[in-house]
């Protein structure tokens, strides 16, 4: 089924979107909140947070058992722990990684920010090289300031672009991205779909967000000649139908999404082999938009590059 109606988007969320409320309530209650030390009291600031922390790795841990239960060994999905990613791509990418061992370890990745939390910064941490690129002029310089050892050491570089299908390969001929890299990360919100389409570099391992408000069963997608930059709403992207058949066409599996329902994962036909689930299809894999799980507390703050 072929849609191109934005409401398509906008009109298909998931009860799971519902089913956090009740942790975001309990974390803006900390905002209202005020401790009372001059009461004997329990601190309602500590109270509360205890409550959200609680109350969201509950849910967290549930969704996380049923996955594993429902994929067996071959899931993607073994455990709920970050560095430096937003929504536990880095444990994805570890239990993927283990598996096929990609070659050469280098990367690209479309859409960093100033580089503190993206998916490709523990790689970088673990030895591997590559490419950062960054639409913001800001952020690009900020990257290149936090980053600034790495840089001058060779191993990665910035590049400051607005990328679209018809730059993307020029971008990466100047950040000299050989024909094949080990990992290839793509998030700009809006046409990230197009600029996977058009890259022409070979990747072992792709993550590419998609739209999780849309249904797994609809090919859907924004289109190239809609708006550029990304409203803030659930207009924006392809659907995981849309990446499933994109991949193919790549010669990329889909092997599996992460819990938030923010990115899926794909794997070259040749390395994937049998050590992934034997379905790859979108309807078995999509997760529906639970993206405010990618804001609680997971351990010790995120150690920030200035």
């Amino acid at each position: 089924m072929q849609l191109d109606n934005r409401q398509c988007a906008r009109n298909f969320w998931f009860n799971s979107e519902n089913r956090v409320k009740s942790v975001m309530r309990l974390f803006n209650r900390l905002s209202a909140a005020k401790a009372d030390h001059t009461s004997t009291r329990l601190n309602p600031v500590a109270s509360i947070q205890r409550d959200a922390s609680a109350t969201a790795f509950t849910l967290l841990d549930a969704v996380l058992a049923r996955r594993i239960e429902r994929d067996g060994p071959k899931g993607i999905m073994k455990s709920a722990v970050r560095m430096y990613s937003q929504s536990f791509e880095d444990s994805i990418l570890s239990e993927i990684f283990h598996r096929i061992h990609p070659q050469p370890q280098t990367f690209v990745e479309i859409g960093v920010e100033d580089g503190n939390e993206c998916n490709t910064r523990l790689l970088l941490e673990l030895g591997w090289t590559g490419l950062w690129v960054e639409g913001d002029p800001t952020s690009a310089a900020a990257a290149r300031q936090n980053f600034a050892r790495e840089i001058g050491a060779g191993k990665l570089k910035v590049i400051e672009a607005f990328v679209s299908p018809e730059n993307i390969n020029e971008v990466l001929i100047d950040g000299n991205v050989g024909d094949n890299i080990g990992f290839l990360s793509v998030d700009v919100d809006m046409h990230t779909h197009h600029i996977w389409r058009a890259i022409k570099t070979k990747a072992e391992v792709t993550c590419i967000e998609y739209n999780a408000g849309v249904p797994p069963e609809v090919d859907w997608c924004v289109p190239l000649d809609g708006p550029e930059i990304w409203a803030g709403d659930n207009y924006f992207g392809a659907s995981l139908k849309h990446l499933e058949t994109l991949g193919r066409s790549k010669s990329q599996r889909l092997v599996g999404c992460d819990l938030m329902g923010v990115n899926a994962f794909f794997v070259d036909q040749d390395k994937a082999g049998d050590h992934f689930h034997e379905r790859d299809d979108a309807a078995f894999h999509h997760e529906p938009p639970r993206f405010p799980l990618a804001a609680m507390p997971c351990g010790h703050p995120r150690a920030i590059r200035r």
